[in-house]
C-alpha cells in the first residue's frame, strides 16, 4: 500500500544525498583550483612547506566557520578522540606522500596512481571498518572514472620511473583513504567542520618541523596570495562544503567525486596556463564527467 509518509522521507533523503553530492563537486572544483594557482603564482616554494601552509590557514578558517554553529568546549573535545589524531596523521601522510610521489615520478602520474586508487581503498577500509559492501552503481562510475583518469594521464606515464615514487603515492592513496573514512565514520557522532578543523591543525604541527626553515616564499606578494587562496579557498571553504557530504555519503562515493579534482585541474591548465591536452586526454575528461553523472543521479 502507498504510503505518503514513506515516500516523503524517501523524496527529502534522496534531495539531501543529492544536494550532498553537489557539495562535494563543488569542494573537488576547488581542490582542482590548486595546480594552476600555483602555475600563475610562479613562486619558488618547497611543496611541503606550502601544504603546511595550506593546511595552517585552511585549519584556521574551518575553525572560525565551525565556531559559528558549534562550541569551543565540543571542539576542544575532539582532541582526547584518538581516532582524531589518526586522521590528522592520515592527513598529514597524505601531502607528505603525495608531494614525494610528484617530486619523483611527475605531477601527472602522482596524480593519477594518489587519486585513482583511493576509492578502492576507501571502500575497502569502509568494508572492513563498518562491513558496508560497495554498491554495484559505485563500483561501475568508479571503474569508468579511473579509465578516463588513465586517459587523461596516459602521455605522462613511463614504465622506466623509479619505483620508490610509484610506493610514495601509493602511500599517498592509502592516507587519504584512511582520512576520508575516518571522517566519514566519525563525522556520524561529532561536527564535521569542528572534526577537520582539529585533524587539519594537528597535521599542520606534524609538518611543521618539516617546514619552519622553508617559508621565505612568504615575503613574496605572489607566495602571499597563493598561500591565501590554497588556504582560504582550496582549503577551508572546499572542506566546509566537503564536510556537507560527510554525513549524507558513504566515504567511497565521497572519494569517487573527489576524482573530478583532476578533470578540474585539467580544464583549468587548458584555458588559464595553456596547456593542451589530446584527443586520449579529451574522451578521459568525458568519461570522467560521465562517471560523475552516474554516481551523482544514483544518489537522488
Amino acid at each position: 500500500m502507498f504510503s505518503f509518509e514513506k515516500f516523503t522521507v524517501n523524496k527529502i533523503a534522496g534531495s539531501d544525498s543529492l544536494r550532498a553530492v553537489f557539495a562535494v563537486l563543488i569542494a573537488a572544483c576547488l581542490f582542482g583550483t590548486s595546480a594552476s594557482a600555483r602555475a600563475l603564482a610562479d613562486v619558488e616554494a618547497d611543496s611541503i612547506a606550502i601544504a603546511f601552509i595550506r593546511l595552517s590557514i585552511g585549519a584556521l578558517g574551518l575553525l572560525l566557520i565551525s565556531l559559528i554553529s558549534d562550541s569551543p568546549r565540543g571542539i576542544l573535545k575532539l582532541l582526547k578522540n584518538p581516532l582524531v589524531w589518526m586522521m590528522a596523521l592520515g592527513v598529514a601522510g597524505y601531502q607528505y606522500f603525495f608531494f614525494v610521489g610528484t617530486d619523483v615520478v611527475g605531477i601527472a602520474l602522482g596524480t593519477l596512481v594518489s587519486l585513482a586508487l583511493a576509492p578502492f581503498f576507501v571502500g575497502l577500509f569502509a568494508w572492513l571498518w563498518r562491513g558496508r559492501k560497495p554498491q554495484g552503481i559505485w563500483l561501475i562510475s568508479t571503474l569508468i572514472a579511473i579509465l578516463g583518469l588513465l586517459l587523461l594521464s596516459v602521455y605522462a606515464i613511463d614504465l622506466s620511473l623509479p619505483i620508490l615514487g610509484v610506493l610514495a603515492a601509493v602511500m599517498a592513496s592509502i592516507a587519504y583513504a584512511t582520512y576520508t573514512v575516518i571522517a566519514s565514520e566519525t563525522s556520524e557522532q561529532v561536527s564535521p567542520l569542528g572534526l577537520l578543523s582539529v585533524s587539519f591543525a594537528l597535521a599542520a604541527l606534524i609538518l611543521l618541523p618539516f617546514s619552519f626553515n622553508r617559508l621565505t616564499f612568504l615575503q613574496d606578494s605572489n607566495g602571499l596570495f597563493l598561500s591565501l587562496w590554497l588556504g582560504v579557498v582550496a582549503t577551508s571553504v572546499a572542506y566546509a562544503f566537503f564536510a556537507y557530504g560527510l554525513r549524507r555519503l558513504q566515504a567511497g562515493v565521497i572519494a569517487t567525486l573527489n576524482l573530478g579534482e583532476p578533470l578540474v585541474a585539467s580544464v583549468l591548465g587548458v584555458v588559464v596556463v595553456g596547456e593542451q591536452l589530446g584527443a586520449l586526454a579529451i574522451i578521459g575528461c568525458i568519461l570522467i564527467t560521465l562517471a560523475l553523472a552516474i554516481l551523482g543521479w544514483s544518489q537522488k
